[in-house]
């Protein structure tokens, strides 16, 4: 608590064994007038580090989240989701190149008025080496397009800031990799909130490379990330206010922000380490799991008749129905007092598929009315409830994002796997009308693909133009399907039928991604 604000830390880092701990040890141990604790909370997102940066960070005094995808917004966003209520939102790299002590100055900064408080490095001391020459310069050009853009001065984009927790709702943070910093200025400006800037120290004597200035990766990847993350929030400003932006302007803008759709990573990856646990099988027993209750379910609650092609649940009905619901209670429970692991390799993945999908009608049912699942989640910052802990299997906690993204991609490495997971959206492929099995699954995966390319919610080609629009799916998880654009064509010229696959086969024009988040209700 720090002048009567409830303060939460978040710190992303990755490979920082080396500092994090003094990190956390700094926040933890600031203290206000009065002697008590300044920060009331304070996550770490691991971000798939290869030491043990996640157990230094334990040891400190922080909570822990992991978040294996790469990209530094993705892990803010994963620290979010983890952060409990607080009034501020203190943001504080965790390479060691800030001093704990300078939080001070920027919480002052929002006790005082302030929305956001960025801690403007070029206003302090930046010790000989802290950044490098492609940093100063892309933070420089970064600042002269916000003043030419937005006629707002700005003086850095650091990453060490604060900024009020209604804020920070306010202004929607989207972006899961370099973007982040300048996303969140920009939307603060456009939003006409109250951005202060304040001095803070750089040292030189961080922990390890710097993921932006250290590599030449990071250079290129922060320099299209920022770019291109300012070329598309001012083609929104302008779309907003219904000014006109020329064609030349729009191939610019398009072209930033397919660069950086290129250059950032699918939102999860496959989760190799903890997928061992779940790896542990016995082929010779024959025994089966009953899905008897789920084939219940969908016998008395899914639509498959809509006109639109996309099966539809009746949530509102189960939910009228208590009995109905308590029978899926009920098998939901029977799933959890199972060990999968005792049973063959293709008992387990129907096993895993049949309990994600029954996770995700009983949560929908039981928060229905909502329009989209996105709306809910337990985390106070949370966009969906993929993180929420839902079942605990083999006495571990689990979560959606465990079930497909460290158990059924990892283990299975099947694409098929997405057209047989449900996230009760319209954009998603079907519900199943069939509860999945050992002996029916390798038909129903191969039916479910062939259902989903060949619908115009998995593969559109555009009337008169050189142009297809595909499902996000195969930009999520591009690395699923081929790596490339080229290999995503070529996975779904496999499925498609005859007169879709021969459009298909050899098509060289632009690819658009699309995803219709809206709830799959009748």
């Amino acid at each position: 608590m720090y002048r009567g604000m409830c303060v939460g830390a978040v710190v992303p880092a990755r490979d920082e064994e080396g500092a994090i701990g003094g990190v956390v040890t700094g926040l933890l141990a600031l203290r206000d007038e009065a002697g008590l604790p300044l920060i009331d909370d304070c996550v770490v997102c691991d971000n798939g580090s290869r030491d043990a940066t996640g157990e230094r960070a334990r040891q400190a005094g922080a909570r822990v989240v992991e978040q294996h995808a790469p990209g530094y917004g993705r892990a803010c966003l994963t620290a979010l989701g983890a952060l409990r209520q607080v009034a501020v939102v203190l943001f504080m790299d965790g390479d060691g190149a800030f001093k704990a002590e300078q939080a001070r100055g920027l919480l002052d900064a929002i006790a005082d008025g302030a929305d956001l408080a960025i801690g403007a490095r070029p206003l302090g001391v930046v010790q000989t080496g802290a950044l490098s020459l492609p940093q100063r310069v892309g933070n420089r050009l970064a600042a002269w397009l916000i003043r030419r853009l937005w006629g707002r001065r700005v003086a850095d984009l650091g990453p060490y800031r604060a900024i009020r927790a209604d804020a920070l709702r306010r202004i929607d943070m989207r972006d899961r990799a370099y973007g982040w910093t300048v996303e969140m200025q920009v939307k603060a400006i456009a939003c006409g909130l109250r951005v202060a800037e304040v001095p803070v120290d750089t040292l030189r004597r961080r922990c390890g490379k710097s993921k932006v200035g250290g590599t030449l990766h990071g250079v290129f990847g922060a320099a299209l990330g920022i770019l291109s993350t300012i070329a598309v929030l001012r083609w929104r400003h302008r779309n907003a206010n219904a000014m006109r932006v020329g064609q030349r302007a729009r191939l610019i803008i398009a072209g930033f922000a397919l660069v950086a759709a290129l250059s950032t990573p699918g939102p999860m990856a496959t989760g190799q380490e903890h997928a061992e646990f779940w790896r542990a099988r016995d082929d010779g027993n024959a025994a089966a799991v009953d899905h008897g209750a789920w084939q219940a379910t969908l016998d008395a609650y899914l639509r498959t008749n809509h006109p639109s092609g996309i099966h539809r649940f009746d949530y509102a009905g189960l939910q009228a129905h208590a009995a109905d619901g308590e029978r899926l209670g009920g098998y939901l429970a029977s799933l959890q007092a199972v060990d999968p692991r005792a049973y063959a390799a293709a008992e387990q993945k129907a096993y895993w598929i049949n309990l994600y999908n029954a996770l995700t009608a009983r949560l929908v049912t039981a928060n229905y009315p909502v329009k989209s699942i996105r709306d809910l989640g337990e985390a106070w910052f949370a966009i969906g409830p993929w993180d929420d802990v839902l079942a605990t299997v083999a006495g571990r906690e689990v979560t959606l994002n465990d079930i497909e993204h460290e158990i059924l991609r990892p283990i299975w490495q099947d694409n098929r796997i997405h057209y047989a997971l449900n996230c009760a959206s319209l954009g998603c492929p079907n519900m199943n009308p069939v509860a999945f099995t050992a002996a029916n699954t390798e038909r129903l995966l191969e039916e479910g693909a062939e259902a989903y390319v060949n619908h115009p919610r998995g593969v559109r080609l555009v009337a008169g133009e050189r142009r297809v629009i595909v499902s996000r799916v195969y930009d999520w998880f591009q690395e699923d399907f081929g790596d490339d654009e080229p290999g995503v064509l070529r996975h779904l010229t496999r499925y498609a039928d005859a007169e879709l696959a021969e459009r298909l086969r050899g098509f060289d024009g632009d690819v658009d991604y699309a995803y219709d988040w809206s709830l799959n209700d009748p």
